[in-house]
């Protein structure tokens, strides 16, 4: 029963994604045809997250936020599809753990580094805060690259899976021309898998740490490249390539 209501779930969705927007999807010939691997992208909204969901091949576990999934009709949803409740701004050991099994399963895992859409609550985030439901921004302006959390480049590393970036342009417009009752255009481009990573041989304690940030500074430049210039925000001085629409 869970199944059918999954697929009938999968078409309402793939339907209003449709309704929407207007998809142009690049790089399909990057798609492993299976697991395990990372897919990573950027993060300017809600509607990353079910675009993914139309375009793999197979149905990714993302993770959610717990304060999120408080709301029902999210809640629902991370009952029919597979979804990992994270706790944002600490080191979630649980939720580490069950992404390592579901790439360990030979699953897909998503994630968006960037760890949020709104850049101002990221400070405060960071430290452990955790923001109601209600709080924040729903889509990010400017739609830019922020500064990614390390958590991606530590299950890259202890699992050896590859990673898919994806980037996704367009989708900071969505929410406004809903409203519009408008249709958004929106550039979804695929890149070539990259990694495994691995980190310096010597990496212990402090230099650990940064090594693990520098290696998910890395995986965003990824995405990066995969966009034109004005979407590379703190990346911007080593996101060389910008291929324009």
């Amino acid at each position: 029963m869970k199944k059918i209501l999954r697929w009938v779930v999968y078409g309402l969705l793939a339907a209003a994604v449709r309704l929407a927007m207007k998809v142009r999807v690049e790089g399909r010939e990057n798609l492993p045809p299976g697991g395990p691997y990372i897919v990573i992208g950027n993060h300017f909204s809600w509607f990353e997250a079910p675009l993914l969901f139309t375009i793999l091949p197979q149905h990714p576990v993302l993770f959610g936020a717990v304060e999120l999934l408080r709301i029902p009709a999210l809640r629902f949803l991370a009952w029919l599809f597979p979804v990992i409740p994270v706790w944002r701004g600490q080191v979630d050991r649980q939720a580490l753990h069950s992404a390592l099994d579901v790439l360990a399963s030979g699953q897909v895992l998503g994630i968006f580094p960037e760890g949020g859409i709104d850049p101002e609550l990221q400070t405060a985030i960071s430290k452990g805060h955790q923001y109601a439901r209600t709080e924040g921004k729903n889509t990010r302006h400017p739609a830019v690259l922020i500064q990614a959390h390390s958590g991606p480049a530590y299950l890259a590393v202890t699992s050896g899976a590859p990673i898919l970036p994806i980037a996704y342009m367009g989708t900071e417009n969505v929410l406004d021309n809903l409203r519009r009752l408008r249709r958004t255009p929106v550039t979804v481009r695929i890149g070539p898998l990259f990694g495994p990573l691995a980190l310096p041989a010597d990496a212990r304690g402090a230099a650990r740490r940064q090594a693990y940030a520098t290696l998910a500074d890395g995986m965003m430049r990824e995405v990066a490249t995969l966009m034109p210039a004005a979407y590379h925000g703190v990346y911007a001085a080593a996101a060389t390539m910008s291929p324009q629409n």
